[in-house]
């Protein structure tokens, strides 16, 4: 067995045992078109591991994006290595999109594609 696979296998059995204290947005969000704002939340109580970042929007009208501090941007994904990260959301609204609803689902996931945390709210573009 390789030293990569190795550590591949203690990261996931680290990350089994892990009870993740999650703070994501969960409450319906309200925005005028051409409004931007940025939320905060964060995870913690990991296990020491490399965590990745999810997010999926359905409907239309709106630009988001899902990162942590500390973290990462590598092969097109957002993560993080540690114990807990502080969370940042930011989403804005497109000027044309009045009356539109956009779902927003939040995933942080590990390396063995287990779910830690997640959450999904509505961003209501007035």
């Amino acid at each position: 067995m390789s030293v990569r696979m190795i550590g591949l296998v203690m990261l996931s059995v680290l990350s089994l045992g892990s009870k993740a204290a999650c703070s994501l947005q969960s409450n319906d969000i309200y925005l005028m078109p051409g409004q931007s704002t940025l939320q905060i939340g964060s995870v913690s109580n990991l296990a020491f591991a490399m965590y990745f970042l999810d997010q999926r929007i359905s409907g239309g009208g709106l630009i988001a994006t899902f990162q942590a501090l500390p973290g990462f941007f590598k092969d097109s994904r957002y993560g993080f290595t540690g114990q807990g990260a502080t969370l940042y959301t930011s989403l804005s609204a497109l000027p044309t999109a009045s009356g539109k609803v956009a779902n927003v689902t939040q995933r942080i996931y590990s390396v063995t594609g287990s779910t830690v945390c997640s959450s999904s709210f509505n961003v209501i573009i007035q």
